[in-house]
């Protein structure tokens, strides 16, 4: 692969990425940090590093195949589809209302608002769809490599900035004890991180969506494209999982319950480490890397459509 078009190849990879600094990154990585301090970071890692063949072998079994794993699922049998469509729909609706509620928060510190977070968080929602059925696939992509690309360079240098400030103690003496409520928010920690394994199935359709634009979906692209997401997702956790320790839980400042005012002190953590003006720049390109994160968990059923199927197919769409 050439230097000159690397960027162009790049894409379902950065989608990966983009949907996966979400709702596990922004709000469960940054937390973890503020409550346990580096208490959780084995933790991370390991729940990344498991989780990496499974997420793999979606975009790598689309670039060999040129099925998704849908169309694979749905040839499998009506009542596969059936309990597939279920489990995504059920999976999907709760997602999506979460990182609706964390999207309206940083969107409210973002750009100065005072907007309830339900109202905003279904009028964002209705905008992702309205988005997906005049572009869909493409405006994903484009949204997405640009806020992706931004959010990774200043939270990086954020992170450097504040490393002097992170308590370095694999489990600092003012963590809260590791009890049932701390084995819950694990659970919920590990499940999410670096995003839930619909993902993988999402990643299929993505390659799918690209190789009818004409674009390249020969494994070897497909695999960089997949293996640069990936890494990038592991180090934004890290990073957030650092800035929340750094200025959160080493200044004994405990995170907010409600997801619109946590989403306010998420963008905080950019406005102390890198000044109010750069961090609020940071915070719109923030916005719209979770915003893009509800509009790649939309776009399932609308642009990218399946042919060929049978009714397990049309029976599985019309579930998701």
């Amino acid at each position: 692969m050439q230097k000159d078009n690397l960027w162009a190849k790049l894409g379902p990879g950065l989608l990966f990425a983009g949907a996966a600094i979400g709702l596990s990154h922004t709000v469960q990585s940054t937390r973890a940090g503020a409550v346990y301090g580096l208490g959780l970071l084995v933790v991370v890692l390991l729940a990344n590093i498991a989780k990496y063949p499974a997420f793999r072998f979606g975009p790598h079994f689309a670039a060999v195949t040129g099925m998704s794993l849908v169309e694979c699922y749905a040839r499998q049998g009506k009542w596969i589809a059936v309990v597939l469509g279920l489990a995504l729909f059920a999976t999907q609706s709760a997602i999506v209302a979460a990182v609706g509620i964390t999207t309206a928060g940083i969107a409210n510190a973002a750009f100065g608002l005072n907007i309830p977070g339900i109202p905003s968080a279904i009028a964002l929602i209705i905008l992702t769809f309205v988005l997906i059925y005049t572009g869909g696939y493409r405006i994903a992509e484009r949204i997405t490599k640009f806020c992706v690309v931004l959010v990774t360079i200043a939270t990086l240098i954020s992170t450097i900035l504040i490393l002097p400030q992170v308590p370095w103690s694999l489990w600092p003496e003012a963590a809260p004890a590791f009890d049932a409520v701390a084995f819950m928010f694990v659970v919920a920690l590990v499940g999410l991180m670096p995003a839930g394994m619909d993902l993988s199935i999402m990643h299929s359709l993505w390659i799918k969506a690209r190789a009818r634009a004409g674009e390249s979906v020969n494994l070897a692209d497909i695999t960089l494209d997949f293996d640069i997401g990936y890494m990038g997702t592991v180090i934004m956790a890290l990073c957030f999982l650092l800035m929340g320790a750094g200025l959160l839980f080493a200044q004994g400042i405990a995170p907010e319950n409600s997801a619109t005012a946590f989403g306010g002190q998420v963008v905080g953590l950019y406005s102390s480490a890198l000044g109010p003006f750069v961090g609020a720049i940071v915070g719109v390109a923030l916005f719209m890397v979770i915003f893009s994160t509800m509009l790649l968990l939309n776009i399932r059923g609308s642009n990218i459509r399946l042919k060929n199927i049978g009714i397990t197919g049309r029976t599985l769409i019309l579930l998701t």
